[in-house]
């Protein structure tokens, strides 16, 4: 068998046996568990046999597909850190402004600041619950941090001076699903609970840096620091790899001995999780061939165009990881003049999809 029939056949059958994996793994030790994952790091990287007749194949289709809205379109390979194939790749080495893709970053500076996972933390930082802990820890720490976190009702409000896209509002949210609608109410809360000293930090130690005068910044807006303002501009691949030291959960090398902690990187795996199951990066799965799952989070920034941010236009950004269970293939994509749940999500999952046939 060539080697890309066995890639093909890894990458199809690899989502079934996780979710396999992740049921048995519940009933074994934690030792146990991890002898039934594969090395799916080396299943991708058998790609690199045939990576650059592939890629010669693979970045002419992606530009048809993309043509028409003149997208810029990356797909990664997290085990590598390396291009699998790239259009218009200039798009994503150069500060821009990202949106709502800021909201995982915020998330878990939030979380970093109020509980920890080392047994030596300070005695004002209460450790991360554990097991079925998890399962309510995201509405109490909503409901005991400071002042309580008030339900979206869309408009804006004297509580919450933002308004939300979703018109009618979300409601009460756990921070799982309030990542996974992208819901602005909630985050604009969340942020004025967040110090900026702690949301860069944590940009820095996962390798992020930001540009001009917020570098460095001890106070922010709010809305800065969830992406509704042209203020805070990221390097785009920055971020992608920063996404990725969170899916593994391991350090890479441009986060030294950065690991994301458990507990927060539970809730952002689930709000992702739940994000491309039925939230803003439906559209991304819904492209994917049946029984194949993703991780994905949408984003929408002010438009970037004749050397200037312009307030009556955006831009649509998409992150997508793929499988689900455990990621190896990550997709970015930068939908000009458009939405991320509506534009840039679905041409994310169609990039994925086409990846798949090509390597079959």
């Amino acid at each position: 068998m060539c080697v890309r029939s066995v890639h093909s056949l890894c990458l199809t059958r690899w989502g079934e046996f996780l979710f396999f994996r992740d049921r048995v793994a519940a009933l074994l030790s934690p030792r146990a568990a991890g002898k039934l994952s594969l090395p799916i790091a080396f299943l991708i990287s058998m790609q690199a046999a045939n990576g650059q007749s592939l890629r010669q194949a693979l970045e002419p289709r992606l530009a048809r597909l993309s043509s028409k809205s003149h997208s810029a379109v990356l797909l990664w390979d997290l085990a590598r850190s390396e291009t699998l194939a790239a259009v218009r790749p200039e798009a994503f080495a150069v500060p821009r402004c990202l949106g709502s893709l800021l909201k995982p970053f915020l998330l878990l500076a939030y979380l970093n600041e109020r509980c920890s996972d080392v047994a030596s933390h300070p005695p004002e930082v209460p450790l991360c619950p554990r097991g079925d802990e998890l399962l309510v820890f995201p509405v109490l720490l909503g409901d005991h941090a400071g002042s309580a976190l008030q339900p979206c009702i869309g408009r804006a409000n004297p509580q919450c001076p933002v308004e939300c896209w979703y018109k009618p509002g979300h409601g009460k949210l756990d921070m799982s699903r309030a990542l996974a609608v992208s819901c602005n109410q909630y985050f604009y809360q969340l942020s004025k609970q967040t110090s900026p000293i702690a949301f860069f930090k944590t940009l820095a130690a996962l390798g992020v840096s930001a540009s001009g005068e917020l570098a460095g910044a001890t106070s922010v807006a709010p809305e800065t620091m969830i992406g509704l303002d042209s203020s805070l501009r990221l390097v785009p691949l920055q971020v992608l790899k920063a996404y990725g030291v969170l899916m593994s959960g391991h350090p890479s090398a441009e986060t030294g001995n950065f690991a994301s902690p458990a507990f927060p990187r539970a809730i952002l795996l689930g709000g992702l999780r739940l994000g491309a199951a039925e939230g803003t990066s439906a559209l991304a799965q819904q492209a994917l061939p049946p029984n194949h799952h993703l991780l994905g989070k949408t984003g929408t920034s002010a438009a970037f165009m004749g050397g200037r941010y312009l307030k009556s236009r955006t831009d649509g950004w998409f992150l997508g990881f793929y499988p689900a269970a455990q990621p190896v293939l990550a997709v970015m994509v930068h939908y000009p003049g458009g939405l991320g749940a509506r534009d840039a999500a679905p041409l994310g999952g169609q990039a994925i999809r086409m990846y798949l046939e090509m390597v079959r």
